[in-house]
C-alpha cells in the first residue's frame, strides 16, 4: 500500500480556539507548542511533528494523524480523502515549506446540531452533551475541560486570550499563503471573520451551513470583496434537510442561499452518509453538482454502508447523476453488527432528544432502526 499525500505537504490546518492544528483538514490534530511559534515565527507548518510526517510518507511510512480519515477506509475497500482530493500524485517532495493552503476554524459557535457533526464543530451540540449527556461511549460525546470553559466563557472571552492571539500573529505571519479556507463551527457567527480575513491578500473561501439570521448574513456579506467563494454545506431537501442539519429551516436555508448567490460565486459540499443517501439523488436534480462530496466515515456507524437491505437494493438500483460510481461502491460495502447497532442506538437517542419523526425517511429504514 503506497501511505503518500501530496496534502501533507501544502495544507495547513489550525483551531486557534482549541490550540490544534495538523496538516489536512481531515487527519487527527496535535496541540500547538506555543512556545516554539513563539520562537519561530510563521515556521508552524515547519513544526518537528509535521516535517517527521512528511519524512515519513517519503519513506512510505503510514502517518498515524491519517489513520481514521485514509489508511482504514482505503483497507476497507472504502473511498478516502486523499484518493477523492486525488492526492496520491508525488507532487512535492521537500519536507520544509510554506503552505499554499491555509484552512482556519475560526470558531466552533453554531446554531445547527447537524446529524454526523460534534462538540468540536458545534457549540448547540455542546449544549446538548452538557443537559443531556453522551449517545455512546465515545469521545465525540464527552465533554473535557476546554470544552467546559469554551460553555462558559464564549468566544469573545475566548479570542482575546494570549493563546488564541499568539496563534493568530502566527497565522498572519506565515508566507506565501495562496488560498485562506475559513470553517467553522459557523463562520458567519463569528465575530472575527471580517478581521482574519483582512490580514490576507489571497484567495477567500468560506464554508458555511447557513444557520444564521438573514440580516445579519447580508450585513456581513456586504463587507466581504465580491471575489470571495463560498461552500455551502447541505446534500437534502426538505423535510430530510430538517432533519440532517436540525436547527435549520428549509425554507430558512434557501432564503439565505439566495443572499449569498446573488454577490459571490457559491458551490456545495456534501456529505455521503447513511442518512443524507436518501436525499442525495433530489438534491443533486434540484441543484446540480457539488464540487466537494465527502464519505462519512467518522463516526463509521454513519457510513453509506450501514442499510437495511431492502433500502440497499433500491438504492444500488437508483442512478445519481454524480459520483455515482463512489457512491454505489460505498453502498455495497458490509456493515458490521456493531457499527449497526451504534447506528440504532444513535439515531434513536438523537431523534428522541429533538422530537423528530422517521418520515421522511423510507419505511423499511425505519422498521430496521427500531428492530433489536
Amino acid at each position: 500500500m503506497d501511505y503518500y499525500c501530496n496534502q501533507k505537504f501544502w495544507w495547513l490546518s489550525v483551531d486557534p480556539e482549541s490550540k490544534t492544528y495538523n496538516s489536512c483538514c481531515a487527519a487527527r490534530s496535535q496541540k500547538i507548542d506555543l512556545k516554539w511559534i513563539e520562537q519561530h515565527p510563521g515556521q508552524l507548518f515547519n513544526s518537528p511533528w509535521l516535517v517527521k510526517e512528511r519524512e515519513d510518507m517519503l519513506q512510505n511510512k503510514p502517518v498515524a494523524s491519517c489513520e481514521t480519515a485514509c489508511w482504514q477506509p482505503e483497507q476497507n475497500q472504502l473511498p478516502s480523502r486523499r484518493q477523492k482530493m486525488m492526492s496520491t500524485e508525488v507532487l512535492y517532495t521537500d519536507t520544509h515549506a510554506d503552505p499554499k493552503m491555509l484552512s482556519v476554524i475560526i470558531g466552533r459557535d453554531c446554531n445547527l446540531d447537524c446529524v454526523y457533526c460534534c462538540k468540536q464543530y458545534s457549540t448547540s451540540w455542546l449544549r446538548d452533551i452538557k443537559q443531556n449527556g453522551a449517545y455512546l461511549d465515545d469521545e465525540r460525546f464527552q465533554l473535557n475541560v476546554s470544552d467546559q470553559l469554551y460553555l462558559k466563557a464564549g468566544q469573545n472571552i475566548i479570542k482575546q486570550t494570549q493563546s488564541y492571539q499568539t496563534i493568530l500573529n502566527e497565522l498572519c505571519q506565515i508566507k506565501n499563503v495562496e488560498e485562506l479556507n475559513i470553517v467553522g463551527g459557523e463562520p458567519f457567527l463569528s465575530n472575527y471573520l471580517l478581521d482574519l480575513i483582512n490580514h490576507f491578500d489571497c484567495k477567500i473561501t468560506i464554508n458555511t451551513g447557513l444557520g444564521v439570521n438573514t440580516e445579519r448574513l447580508r450585513r456581513i456579506a456586504d463587507q466581504l470583496h465580491s471575489h470571495v467563494e463560498i461552500f455551502v454545506s447541505a446534500e437534502t431537501t426538505g423535510s430530510l434537510y430538517e432533519f440532517i442539519r436540525h436547527g435549520n429551516s428549509w425554507n430558512q436555508f434557501l432564503t439565505n442561499l439566495d443572499v449569498l448567490q446573488k454577490r459571490f460565486k457559491v458551490d456545495f459540499s456534501s456529505v455521503v452518509s447513511n442518512l443524507t443517501i436518501f436525499g442525495l439523488e433530489q438534491f443533486q436534480k434540484q441543484f446540480g453538482y457539488s464540487k466537494v462530496v465527502l464519505f462519512c466515515n467518522d463516526p463509521i456507524y454513519l457510513n453509506a454502508c450501514v442499510l437495511d437491505d431492502e433500502s440497499r437494493q433500491r438504492l444500488q438500483a437508483t442512478e445519481f447523476l454524480y459520483n455515482n460510481t463512489q457512491i454505489q461502491n460505498n453502498i455495497k460495502q458490509s456493515a458490521t453488527e456493531q457499527q449497526i447497532q451504534n447506528f440504532k442506538t444513535y439515531i434513536r437517542e438523537y431523534a428522541r432528544r429533538r422530537q423528530l419523526t422517521y418520515d421522511m425517511f423510507p419505511a423499511s429504514f425505519v422498521q430496521w432502526i427500531h428492530r433489536d
